[in-house]
């Protein structure tokens, strides 16, 4: 019997070749403000986000604002003093010409047209949202679920903000840090068990797997004060199912 392997590399280590590119590029280019250089999707896996890479002759805050289709929609972030800027921008429409306002407060002012694909077919569409932009503000709701949908991030009028093209899944979570805590997309038993959980940016970069028992994750996770994980997983053993729970050192 003759076995073949695949060498696929993991998430992590794609990541970092595809970072240190980009990071190249910004280097050995002479980007400024009205110049700058723009990565969409950075990462591969959040099409709705994108990286800005520019230098200014003295540091300088920069002020980002996506522009929404309307005043309501836009979502502004104020980035500390730098002479090197490399900024993520969150918020990008789908199958849009989105607008990007970037200001210095040394007075300096562009605009930067991002150009974004239609959302993919498993990263659905509201059908019904009933609330108002006085009560969302500049909040997203992320919505996920477990491996018949991408995760969705949608914004007060319903439409898509945010999404991952790969299964991410079951709860997202914030961690103090501001990264994301959320479900791998590797599967490791039917119907849904996966690996264990990433800690993750909303641009999609991944800096831990955290990998559970042989039974793999479900549904929800837990964030401990001292840094540690409480994860629900999956007994195959027992005479019940998806009642077991364990803790994952943080380190």
């Amino acid at each position: 019997m003759t076995i073949q392997y695949e060498n696929v590399s993991h998430i992590i280590d794609k990541q970092y070749a595809a970072e240190q590119a980009f990071l190249q590029e910004f280097a050995a280019g002479n980007y400024t403000l009205q110049n700058p250089l723009v990565k969409l999707n950075p990462y591969s896996y959040c099409p709705l986000t994108a990286v800005l890479l520019f230098r200014t002759p003295v540091a300088t805050e920069i002020t980002v604002t996506v522009l929404g289709k309307e005043e309501a929609g836009n979502i502004s972030h104020t980035f500390p003093a730098e002479k090197e800027h490399i900024l993520p921008i969150y918020g990008l429409y789908a199958g849009y010409d989105n607008k990007v306002v970037v200001v210095a407060a040394t007075g300096q002012k562009q605009v930067v047209t991002i150009q974004t694909e239609p959302a993919i077919a498993d990263a659905h569409q509201a059908t019904s949202i009933k609330t108002t932009a006085e009560y969302m503000g500049n909040n997203i709701m992320f919505l996920t679920t477990a491996m018949d949908s991408m995760p969705v991030g949608y914004d007060y009028k319903g439409d898509i903000r945010w999404y991952a093209n790969v299964n991410f899944n079951f709860d997202l979570k914030r961690m103090p840090n501001g990264h994301l805590l959320i479900g791998t997309e590797r599967l490791v038993e039917m119907p849904y068990y996966t690996t264990g959980l990433y800690e993750m940016t909303f641009s999609g970069k991944i800096y831990k797997e955290y990998r559970g028992p042989i039974g793999g994750y479900h549904h929800d996770q837990f964030y401990m004060e001292d840094g540690n994980i409480l994860m629900l997983t999956y007994d195959a053993g027992s005479g019940t199912v998806e009642d077991t729970l364990v803790l994952l050192d943080k380190e």
